[in-house]
């Protein structure tokens, strides 16, 4: 009973991870003396880079030194790289924070996964840990979502107050994470940790495969995303209109989450899987036929919003019915998002030009290869008895 506590913890602490200063954060870097549209590029990749380098490091050293040390250390670098961006006065410093930021999301992404994994199997709780995981990230999503509005009506006032926001909600989950208390599940699990068990856990094809399915809407909405911001914006849609996205985004995926956690016991993969590839497929189809600024805003909107709030409930569904080496999980989740930031970076990479010369072919091109590479991935698992 006295692991529950930490649920309220883990909540405040999900809450913490959203970077409520991203829509204002390049437009305060356009402020800098010197600094130009290009230089976004620069900082931006960079944090991408590294978050691929260490994804898997920072995975195994969280399941061998211990998940609540990483949640910590998450935290202090998320506070560092808020204060490097506050302070910034060159693109030195907007590079710093994009690595602090970096660093702290690959310390948090499997680490937070495990250690609720961990918090569940110690405290006995009557519900599945699905259930539990969704509606934490239901009611994540919707004080993110309220939270998300609030930095974007200040930043009208001043671009800066996003930032202390910002800044305030860190040390909210800073403390939070010092003040959770360490499962007894995870010394058990600590003391079997090696390099072959960590080989083998690599060696899971279903895990892989299935993480694989799970990220690529993802990933393949991240390499459009900057390209559609560009679209809107040169179609006359305001700069407001989409700072408010992430927060619709974030309320709409309460919703989601909500429901997947309502209806979990109904729900299984391969609904999941087939629906995934439905609703890409729907979407790609509105964003190439340019059928109306409004309703583009919407799909983006609920697409997002969709694969946000499943995303709990599939990483449960990872770390309760497809890891089978409890004690490397964090990696193997860790894993997970390595796999989305190298399709990402590929695939922004490989459209770049594309785009340049049309908005409407580059974006059927990513519609065509998500839709294929998702129902090819889809059949796979269905044949190898991955899903069902």
């Amino acid at each position: 009973m006295k692991y529950k506590s930490n649920f309220a913890k883990l909540l405040l602490l999900r809450v913490s991870f959203s970077q409520y200063n991203t829509v204002v954060l390049p437009l305060y870097f356009l402020t800098i003396s010197g600094a130009t549209v290009s230089q976004i590029g620069i900082y931006v990749s960079i944090g991408f880079l590294v978050e691929a380098l260490f994804q898997i490091p920072s995975g195994f050293l969280s399941d061998k030194f211990g998940h609540k040390r990483f949640l910590i250390l998450s935290k202090v670098f998320n506070i560092l790289a808020t204060l490097s961006f506050m302070f910034a006065n060159s693109l030195n410093m907007y590079i710093l924070g994009s690595v602090l930021f970096a660093l702290s999301v690959v310390c948090a992404l499997g680490t937070f996964a495990a250690f609720l994994q961990e918090t569940y199997e110690s405290s006995n709780c009557k519900q599945s840990i699905s259930q539990i995981s969704s509606k934490m990230s239901a009611r994540a999503l919707f004080i993110s979502s309220m939270l998300f509005l609030i930095a974007s009506y200040t930043s009208k006032i001043n671009l800066f107050i996003p930032f202390i926001i910002k800044l305030i909600i860190d040390i909210v989950g800073l403390v939070s994470a010092f003040l959770l208390k360490q499962p007894t599940k995870h010394l058990e699990a600590d003391k079997h940790i090696t390099l072959k068990k960590l080989y083998q856990g690599f060696k899971d094809k279903k895990f892989f495969t299935i993480a694989t399915f799970s990220v690529l809407p993802e990933a393949f909405r991240l390499a459009q995303a900057s390209f559609i911001y560009a679209f809107l914006l040169a179609n006359g849609v305001s700069l407001f209109i989409l700072g408010m996205i992430p927060s619709f985004t974030r309320l709409s995926a309460s919703f989601v989450s909500h429901g997947l956690a309502k209806y979990s016991k109904d729900i299984n993969m391969n609904r999941i899987g087939l629906f995934d590839i439905a609703l890409s497929a729907v979407v790609a189809i509105i964003i190439v036929s340019q059928v109306s600024n409004i309703l583009l805003v919407v799909a983006l909107v609920l697409f997002s919003a969709y694969f946000k709030g499943r995303d709990s409930f599939l990483t449960s569904y990872l770390v309760d019915k497809v890891i089978q080496d409890r004690s490397v999980k964090a990696t193997l989740l860790s894993s997970q998002t390595m796999i989305a930031v190298g399709l990402t970076t590929v695939m922004s990479f490989f459209i770049k030009d594309i785009m340049e010369s049309s908005f409407q072919q580059g974006f059927l091109i990513l519609g065509l290869v998500q839709f294929m590479m998702m129902t090819g991935l889809y059949i796979y698992c269905i044949n190898k008895k991955y899903i069902s």
